[in-house]
């Protein structure tokens, strides 16, 4: 470069001389090289700013890459930064760099770049760890050997601003099971227009979770104002009761291999929370309050909400949306919204339970498998848009397994307009039980049932303008629904159907009873068939009454009538049990005792 400027200057200063008609003839002398040259040395310093990376160049040093700044000192590495920085300092990112050592401090990142942390596992942090502003990002991956887990943390995680951490990992190849451990007292803080992903690969069928937080419960996840919380794809999204509060933001867990979530409470206001897609449970809470806010928990492999049970009640303001549709894909045991404690839908709010391949409500009060106890109650004001539609399943009697659209033992309120219809169920019902009986149902000021108590003997139909009723003498109805495989829509109840009375005597031709009469009771439509009895010295003269036949809505009467063909005269009447005449016999033993009492006398006195 000196030598071009020179022989520019001195091609300049030749022309100069040779063209100029009446000028003296310049020398070009050693004093003009030498300012030229002096001009063109003290450009010794250029600086390139080019993105954030500071580079300096100077005349016989080398090329120093700063990526981290404390105040100001600059750091070539960020270890070397989180090293030396104090508490209350930041540190201040110049350039995307890698961390191999999180170091137990309280940790501050601003500035420009991408922290890499790459297979690294730290267990016991007890600091807190803070990124802030748009432009600093964590990428925390576990390479390709993993541990157990990837940081377990008693402190506060903290993505400010509109920063952004994403924690990676894959199962398969590396056997991490958990990317963050919450113990007791720790918090997730996501704020202003900031995200938090984690994202789990080939995790199916190997226990773990996005995050795992210790029994107590006291943990916390926040995100507000703007922000967006991911899980993707892990084996359980989250477990053990966390304390959720998701306010102007977006929070989703998806895809993953297990359940989506485990309990806890869950506050949603003015914000878009999904649980899609996960193969077990979507939301699962034990108590959940939703304010201006669309809740879509569809297509999982179980439920898409499951609320156990919780002292405290739920609520769904008016200005809500909750999307509950196409769950059950994997399994049939509980409904698309399965729920154990109370919950109320205010005025204004809509619910849809839909295509779902179980009972699409399910409202309990009994502890049904790993569900624990339950209080299940579900109330829904006037003014509620509910759609309860085309939600179907297999099921038996075991009472673990329910399909239709809505189950309940808890109790449920719904607005008029509810459209509840066309919810289908593939039902395999078997016999009532022999020990079945009528509860008798309301009962009157005495205390006295109003309906029967009557033995149960079979299924019948229980249609809305058709039910089961064996009592009323003018509009009976007790059409007997055999034990079978159904599909469509189907209205039974397990009760009894009427009963006809067959008595059966046994007479002479004078109205003397030969034998005790005989009384029976079958279902009306039920063959009977008597016969006749044999008496010493009578003969069968005439039968009144039918006797085969079938048992009739009253009372048949088969009266088999006799005659006395031997003896004297017919007086004496067989020895059947039955009370008749035995004034001869008296009269005999009185003879009998007055004779033996005279001959004793006498003997006596004489």
């Amino acid at each position: 470069m000196k030598k071009v400027l020179l022989s520019i200057v001195a091609f300049t200063l030749i022309f100069n001389t040779i063209s100029a008609e009446e000028s003296e003839v310049l020398e070009v002398n050693e004093e003009a090289t030498t300012i030229v040259e002096e001009s063109i040395n003290n450009e010794t310093e250029v600086v390139n700013n080019e993105t954030t990376k500071e580079i300096i160049l100077a005349s016989g040093e080398d090329v120093k890459t700063y990526v981290a700044q404390i105040g100001e000192t600059k750091y070539e590495t960020l270890d070397e930064a989180v090293k030396n920085v104090q508490d209350g300092e930041e540190i201040i990112l110049l350039d995307n760099c890698n961390l191999t050592a999180l170091l137990d401090k309280n940790l501050t990142f601003t500035g420009n770049g991408t922290i890499t942390i790459n297979n690294y596992t730290l267990n016991g942090y007890k600091k807190d760890l803070t990124l802030k502003g748009k432009n600093v990002k964590l990428h925390w991956t576990n390479g390709e050997k993993g541990n157990w887990l990837m940081l377990a943390t008693s402190g506060s995680i903290k993505v400010l601003d509109g920063a952004t951490m994403i924690m990676e990992f894959n199962s398969k190849t590396t056997g991490t099971k958990n990317a963050l451990y919450m113990n007791s007292g720790s918090s997730i803080v996501v704020d202003n227009a900031s995200t938090f992903k984690i994202i789990g690969h080939e995790t199916k069928g190997i226990t773990g979770e996005g995050i795992q937080l210790d029994k107590t419960g006291k943990s916390t996840i926040k995100v507000t104002n703007g922000s967006t919380f991911i899980i993707d794809g892990t084996n359980r999204g989250y477990v053990n009761s966390p304390v959720i509060y998701v306010e102007n933001s977006t929070f989703k867990v998806i895809n993953c291999t297990n359940n989506g979530s485990n309990g806890g409470k869950f506050t949603a206001i003015n914000s878009n929370v999904t649980f899609e897609n996960n193969n077990v449970l979507g939301l699962s809470v034990h108590e959940l309050t939703v304010k201006n806010s669309t809740l879509n928990l569809n297509n999982n492999g179980y439920s898409g909400l499951f609320i156990g049970k919780s002292e405290n009640p739920s609520l769904v303001d008016g200005k809500s949306k909750v999307y509950i549709n196409g769950n059950n894909k994997t399994a049939y045991r509980y409904g698309a919204f399965w729920i154990g404690s109370s919950i109320k839908f205010e005025k204004g709010a809509i619910l849809e339970v839909n295509n779902n391949k179980a009972n699409g409500i399910r409202v309990s009060t009994v502890k049904v498998g790993y569900s624990g106890e339950a209080n299940g109650e579900l109330l829904i004001e006037e003014g509620v848009k509910v759609s309860i539609q085309n939600n179907e399943a297999f099921y038996g009697l075991d009472e673990d397994n329910f399909g239709g659209g809505i189950n309940a033992t808890g109790k449920v309120v719904l607005p008029k307009d509810a459209k509840i219809y066309n919810n289908h169920a593939t039902i395999d019902f078997g016999k009532t039980g022999t020990d079945w009986t009528l509860n008798g149902g309301k009962k009157d000021k005495t205390g006295e049932s109003k309906d029967c108590t009557d033995k149960i003997d079979g299924w019948y139909d229980d249609s809305k303008n058709s039910r089961w009723n064996a009592h009323d003498k003018e509009n009976k109805h007790v059409d007997e629904i055999p034990a079978n495989t159904y599909e469509g829509t189907l209205s039974i109840k397990a009760a009894h159907g009427i009963y006809g009375k067959l008595i059966v005597k046994y007479v002479d031709n004078k109205g003397n009873v030969l034998s005790e009469e005989s009384t029976y009771s079958e279902k009306v439509g039920t063959e009977y068939a008597t016969t006749e009895k044999e008496f010493e010295d009578y003969s069968l003269i005439d039968v009144n009454g039918e006797t085969k036949g079938k048992y009739i809505d009253g009372t048949i009467t088969v009266t088999y009538i006799y005659e006395f063909t031997s003896g004297t005269g017919g007086e004496d009447v067989p020895e059947t049990g039955i009370d008749t005449s035995n004034a001869l016999e008296i009269t005999t033993l009185f003879s009998v005792i007055t004779l033996i009492t005279t001959i004793i006398l006498r003997k006596r006195f004489n």
